[in-house]
């Protein structure tokens, strides 16, 4: 056998041993992440947000778990309200709109408040009541924690600038003036409004959350977030809990 034959072989086997280390490799690390992020194990099948779609389901399984959380009546709402969006330049026109418009629209009603009777609060609450209705418990506690984030902003933004309502009035109009040109000039199509008062007004803001969500990762990208920031507070409490305990010793000593 020659050289050059040798030479083959063993850059074959070479290559073969270094495929064989890298499958090992892999394997450890997904072993790894399983002991250090368990809940992963749970939520492995939990469906993947993408910007072409509602969701993108991986399979079956996975469809039928996301209408038991949101519930399958709004689930085919949301499937419904999607064929109203499909152009890229309205769907980013369309979320940072709504976002405005929601935002605002809760300032405004602010303005109606009194001192015993808070509408911008009874609407919010009413929201939740309704896709705890409409939808699921979960629809209803992933709508509360959502809706909550922009009740709160609204607060402070109405604390801070009491004289608001012209420049909020003015931002609604603007918001909803957004959405009708991203539907007439890049979607070329009627929104969602003009044929069905309830998809605008209430699985509008359900689709807000869920592009909230994709953009920021999708699920299993927050529950990873979630996990690691978990692991860092129990490291930083163990840390404290032994300074704690040496500081006390040396103390008594």
């Amino acid at each position: 056998m020659s050289d050059s034959d040798n030479s083959s072989d063993n850059s074959i086997e070479k290559s073969s041993e270094d495929t064989v280390e890298k499958s090992v490799q892999t394997e450890m690390k997904e072993k790894d992440d399983k002991r250090m992020y368990p809940l992963l194990n749970i939520y492995g099948d939990m469906p993947f947000f993408t910007p072409d779609g509602i969701y993108t389901p991986i399979n079956q399984m996975t469809r039928e778990l996301f209408k038991e959380t949101l519930g399958t009546k709004i689930v085919k709402d949301l499937d419904n309200y999607e064929k109203f969006h499909k152009n890229v330049a309205n769907k980013q026109i369309h979320f940072h709109a709504l976002c405005v418009n929601i935002f605002y629209t809760l300032a405004l009603i602010s303005c109606l408040n009194s001192t015993y009777i808070k509408y911008d609060i009874l609407l919010y609450l009413g929201y939740i009541l309704y896709y705890r209705w409409y939808g699921s418990v979960f629809c209803s506690m992933f709508m509360g924690s959502f809706l909550s984030n922009i009740v709160i902003g609204s607060k402070v933004y109405t604390y801070f600038i009491p004289n608001h309502f012209w420049y909020s009035l003015f931002m609604v109009a603007m918001s909803w003036f957004a959405q009708f040109y991203g539907h007439i000039v890049y979607e070329r199509n009627q929104p969602a409004l003009a044929t069905s008062l309830t998809q605008a007004f209430t699985i509008a803001p359900v689709h807000l959350a869920v592009e909230s969500v994709e953009r920021m990762g999708g699920v299993q990208e927050i529950i990873e977030g979630f996990l690691r920031t978990q692991r860092l507070i129990a490291q930083s409490i163990m840390k404290f809990q032994k300074w704690w305990s040496g500081w006390d010793k040396n103390k008594k000593d």
